[in-house]
């Protein structure tokens, strides 16, 4: 084969190979915007969950009085010695950190939204602990479902509907409510996607209609989400107010675990911790004699339960927190995946150039030194002119001293022949006159 036919070869592989690369730039594109949508779906769906178990576990009753028969005969509480997966608050977290699928993409299943609301109260009933499973057995039965890219999503009939989904979820994609930032990078592809999607029916004003109803109700969304966290403090010192209430008032140390158990004092009423209860004769906020003394049963579920409440509220926040790092982690390894074949494009093609500015060095070297020899044969030919123009001179000049001793002689030569023609002329009247004379005397013996 040939040079040329070598050099075609090669270029018609080179873009196969580019072909081939943005086919696959552009499934990777499809793939991750597909992702995007399902996960502000789950986000929805998830945000509708937890509002409506918040409206369920709002309604509760704000005061209630025990008793101590109450305690001994609520079949709840008669298991009370027996410590949950939460009782204990020194207790490490049963988080099971959650398996992670081998596909490009995955999304949360059997997703349970955390139920927030205030400690159970002690009339309530409670499930039993083999009725109710633990946070850590429900953690390890979370499994990971990998998307399905081959959604009649994408196939749908556009109408006005989806249309100003699209610019939502277009809108939503780019900008990230905890950091207000947004995603320039896939700006253009979302863009193009939604012109693609977008019948050709609708005129500029309904889009431009469309996209401001979205920007409103995502600067609504923007707005909850910040009232939420500047309220995340007002809750947490709420909780620890609520807390007071259960700390001794001897040692001020949270009444829990076997040290500190609370202890209602007989008759008066008033709960110390075991471990001031040891050294008092005398309740210290009555002053009155105790006589005897019974576990609060009451008390001690109520903090058990708050402070298995507050940890399953932090491994739930754990979990979400989690869950955004793996989201997150799941878009920049899409990214990365895209600009990783980007970037092999772009090394294909400084290869190529590396080449060709390799063979257009050489050429440039060639025509270098060819230009090199030009110069000194120029040199070469202007110093032989210069020196032709002096020969050419001097001929010149020998020519005119030639031409001017030629004219010179060519004078001397008419007077010779003109002097020759009179003494030839004067030769003949001599001999005449001689032949008059004497014409048998002959002259000319004497040439």
């Amino acid at each position: 084969m040939s040079v040329y036919g070598r050099k075609i070869q090669g270029k018609s592989s080179k873009k196969q190979d580019i072909e081939e690369t943005s086919n696959k730039l552009r499934a990777i594109k499809q793939r991750q915007g597909q992702w995007m949508r399902e996960r502000e779906e789950a986000k929805a769906l998830s945000s509708s969950k937890s509002l409506d178990s918040l409206a369920s576990r709002g309604k509760s009753t704000s005061t209630r009085s025990y008793s101590n028969s109450e305690l001994s005969s609520s079949p709840e509480f008669r298991g009370g010695g027996s410590k949950g997966p939460f009782s204990n608050p020194r207790r490490k977290p049963l988080y099971t950190p959650p398996k992670r699928d081998k596909s490009n993409v995955i999304t949360w299943s059997g997703h349970d939204t955390g139920k927030l609301g205030r400690p159970p109260s002690a009339q309530g009933k409670q499930p039993s602990s083999s009725q109710v499973p633990s946070r850590s057995h429900r953690l390890k039965e979370k499994t990971y479902e990998p998307s399905n890219y081959s959604s009649s999503k994408l196939n749908s009939k556009p109408n006005l509907l989806h249309d100003s989904e699209m610019l939502k979820l277009h809108s939503e994609r780019h900008k990230e409510v905890d950091g207000e930032s947004f995603d320039i990078d896939n700006k253009s592809d979302s863009d193009e996607e939604i012109d693609s999607r977008l019948p050709k029916d609708l005129d500029h004003d309904m889009i431009n209609a469309l996209a401001e109803s979205v920007a409103k109700k995502l600067n609504t969304k923007v707005n909850t989400r910040i009232d939420d966290r500047k309220s995340a403090p007002r809750k947490n010192q709420e909780d620890d107010q609520e807390m007071s209430t259960h700390m001794c008032p001897l040692c001020h140390t949270l009444m829990s675990g076997t040290r500190h158990t609370p202890m209602a004092l007989i008759p008066c009423g008033h709960t110390l911790c075991k471990e001031c209860l040891k050294d008092c004769n005398k309740c210290p906020s009555c002053q009155s004699r105790v006589s005897s003394s019974a576990e609060n049963t009451v008390l001690k579920q109520i903090i058990s339960d708050f402070l298995s409440q507050k940890e399953r509220k932090r491994l739930e926040k754990l979990e979400q927190e989690t869950r955004k790092y793996v989201d997150e982690y799941q878009s920049l390894s899409v990214r990365s995946n895209a600009l990783a074949e980007e970037a092999d494009i772009i090394l294909n093609g400084m290869e190529d150039l590396t080449e060709q500015l390799f063979q257009e060095k050489k050429v440039f070297k060639r025509l270098e030194v060819d230009n090199e020899e030009l110069t000194r044969k120029i040199s070469e030919l202007e110093n032989q002119r210069d020196k032709n123009k002096l020969k050419l001179n001097e001929s010149r000049e020998r020519s005119e001293n030639l031409e001017s001793n030629y004219e010179d002689q060519k004078q001397r030569l008419s007077l010779v022949e003109d002097t020759i023609k009179t003494i030839t002329q004067s030769k003949e009247r001599v001999k005449m006159m001689v032949h008059n004379f004497a014409p048998s005397f002959n002259l000319d013996q004497f040439d």
